[in-house]
């Protein structure tokens, strides 16, 4: 989701691959408080060489034997010695004019991955049970869910949801517009790699009973959400 475009602290993929969104992402309508820091953000700053394989290194110690981890401080010191210097200077042209280096890679190691997502790259997390007696069944339950989502995607088509902050500094919002209504898809020009597509006018939702699909419109574009949350359950 949000993440600083100035808080990845490594030059590496593995480090940087969630950190700054906003490259693809830029500000929204004129105005808008969901988008107000956009143009304002700092870019993602480019570590040196030194710093990048040191990090590498003690991120992949707590995984490794100690005959295997002298053996990666002994390839991190031959690459930093060799063509890590030319591929360093590479990575600093190539960063040049842009908010983050690292969008572009991790867009397309993701989207060129050919296995199952939902398995190998999605997360997955399950519901604790809802406190509240009167949301304990499992309908009452999914309405509350709905009706709370469709205020956050109302909030987030008209540019009303607050941005996100980190010790005082605005974060990236960018990827909130990808956060509902959007599917990962074959490109359609039938490139190796697979694309975001994302709705900002989509009106359904799905719903998946007994291993049966439904799907139904809930709200028009931009308009007030039901007022009640029984409008949905009826």
């Amino acid at each position: 989701m949000a993440t600083p475009r100035d808080d990845a602290g490594a030059g590496s993929a593995a480090d940087g691959a969630g950190a700054g969104a906003g490259a693809g992402g830029g500000a929204g309508r004129a105005g808008g408080l969901t988008y107000a820091h956009q143009a304002s953000l700092t870019r993602l700053p480019l570590p040196d060489l030194r710093s990048t394989l040191d990090r590498f290194v003690r991120t992949a110690a707590p995984l490794l034997t100690a005959e295997e981890l002298e053996r990666t401080r002994a390839l991190a010191d031959d690459y930093a010695s060799t063509v890590g210097p030319a591929h360093q200077a590479a990575l600093a042209e190539y960063a040049k004019g842009r908010a983050s280096y690292v969008e572009e890679f991790w867009d397309d190691a993701y989207l060129r991955y050919d296995a199952p997502a939902v398995v190998n790259v999605n997360p997955v997390f399950v519901l604790e049970d809802d406190p509240t007696p009167s949301r304990s069944q499992a309908v009452p339950r999914a309405v509350s869910l709905v009706f709370s989502s469709l205020k956050f995607v109302r909030a987030v088509r008209l540019e009303q949801l607050a941005p996100d902050f980190a010790r005082d500094k605005p974060l990236c919002m960018s990827q909130y517009k990808k956060l509902f209504a959007s599917a990962r898809a074959p490109d359609p020009s039938g490139a190796d790699a697979d694309v975001v597509v994302a709705s900002n006018t989509s009106t359904h939702i799905v719903v998946i009973c007994r291993s049966q699909l439904y799907y139904f419109d809930c709200a028009p574009p931009l308009a007030r959400i039901p007022a009640l949350p029984r409008a949905l359950s009826d």
